[in-house]
């Protein structure tokens, strides 16, 4: 039998195909880039720039185990964790309303590890680096002998204490409470998970900051290595979730609403591995609702009075005493 010669159409169309393949993926890569990417920019007046720091990292006053003496050390201390490339300027206005009906609260404002330093400090620095500085200043404090302490964390910075918790690394048998506002366990937007694949492709984004303040106080530019750490925390935190049980009284809360986080993954999730949590919920379209300074264009009565509600419930919650109008 003569061999049936091969079919000239068909061999060119697989070679077709794998090439139109290509084609569509160099395209689809092409607007991915296009769409996310943006180079290195920042002004003197930017957090992203040397020329501007937290002043947590020069001034000792921000952490109370520094402070030379401590005569009270029965009385409630909350230990104040903010979120990812943000700085402790995030507390500023919670402080600010607490101090107002509870003047006798003591604090330790933690400045994460790479943040409120300059841009290749937070491109550099691991989320094992975010979160030593509460490790050390929680573990100082016990050592000192204070027995209220309460860890707050807001995005990021609740994820960090989950970790640190389930971790051991902090004593969670020493931990009166932990208080979260929109703990970032899940990103609403997914291609946080693609950031391996993608951090060659777009090794730099910038956040919609569009205000000075914004650009003070929070890192504008996101690279992707930051971006990475994150995603490494926040599947960490997941795993650990499942093998772990930290009994101490949690209370969260949630923006329904909120426009950075998968409120819905965190609704189902965040008591998982912490059994005596309990979860607030609101119709806020605020990613953390008791940062107002940087929201003050949008900022509606409904946002003061939930605002003001959750202040309350925090210093009750507590059970520090109010003052007489509080």
């Amino acid at each position: 039998m003569l061999p049936i010669a091969p079919n000239r159409r068909n061999v060119k169309l697989p070679i077709f195909l794998v090439i139109s393949a290509l084609i569509a993926v160099g395209l689809v890569l092409g607007g991915v880039r296009y769409a996310y990417y943006k180079p290195v920019t920042y002004a003197d007046d930017w957090m992203d720039s040397p020329h501007t720091q937290d002043p947590a990292l020069t001034n000792p006053a921000y952490r109370l185990s520094q402070h030379p003496k401590h005569p009270r050390r029965k009385d409630p201390v909350m230990v104040l964790v903010h979120g990812f490339s943000a700085s402790t300027y995030e507390f500023d206005a919670f402080k600010t309303a607490v101090t107002a009906i509870a003047p006798t609260m003591q604090w330790s404002t933690i400045l994460m590890g790479g943040h409120g330093r300059n841009y290749h400090a937070f491109k550099d620095a691991t989320c094992d680096d975010w979160q030593a500085p509460l490790v050390e200043e929680v573990n100082a404090l016990i050592q000192l002998g204070y027995t209220r302490i309460t860890l707050v964390g807001v995005s990021t910075g609740a994820t960090v204490i989950m970790d640190a918790l389930l971790r051991g690394l902090i004593d969670a048998t020493a931990i009166e409470s932990v208080i979260m506002v929109d703990p970032f366990l899940s990103p609403r937007n997914k291609w946080l998970y693609a950031i391996p694949y993608l951090k060659r492709l777009i090794p730099n984004t910038m956040a919609d900051a569009s205000t000075p303040l914004a650009h003070a106080h929070w890192y504008t530019n996101r690279p992707a290595e930051a971006l990475n750490q994150l995603r490494i925390l926040i599947t960490r935190v997941a795993r650990l979730q499942q093998t772990a049980a930290i009994s101490v009284p949690t209370t969260v809360y949630l923006a329904l609403n909120d426009p950075i986080c998968d409120t819905q993954y965190t609704q189902k999730n965040v008591s998982i591995g912490f059994p005596k949590t309990r979860i607030h919920t609101n119709e806020s379209n605020h990613h953390v609702i008791i940062e107002p300074n940087t929201k003050a264009s949008v900022w509606t009565p409904q946002d003061q009075t939930l605002f003001d509600t959750i202040i309350h419930d925090i210093v009750t919650h507590i059970k520090i005493s109010l003052t007489a109008d509080g």
